[in-house]
């Protein structure tokens, strides 16, 4: 990671930008593995973390996984 490489460690706010970014693209794939890795690493995720998600799937007509996420 580039944050690393310059001596800065990502957190869940870095993260969740990330997640944002990727569900603005329309990546929702990306975006699941990132949160996935937030929480295998046991850093917590935040209100704007699921609302970026459900946005993300909303976005892409995935209404069905976007309630269910809610």
């Amino acid at each position: 990671m580039q944050m690393r490489e310059g001596g800065l460690e990502p957190d869940k706010f870095s993260f969740t930008s990330r997640i944002a970014r990727h569900c603005k693209e329309g990546d929702v794939v990306d975006a699941f593995r990132l949160k996935n890795f937030l929480l295998q690493t046991g850093t917590d995720t935040d209100l704007l973390t699921y609302s970026s998600l459900i946005w993300g799937l909303t976005f892409k007509g995935l209404m069905i996984e976007a309630k269910e996420l809610f």
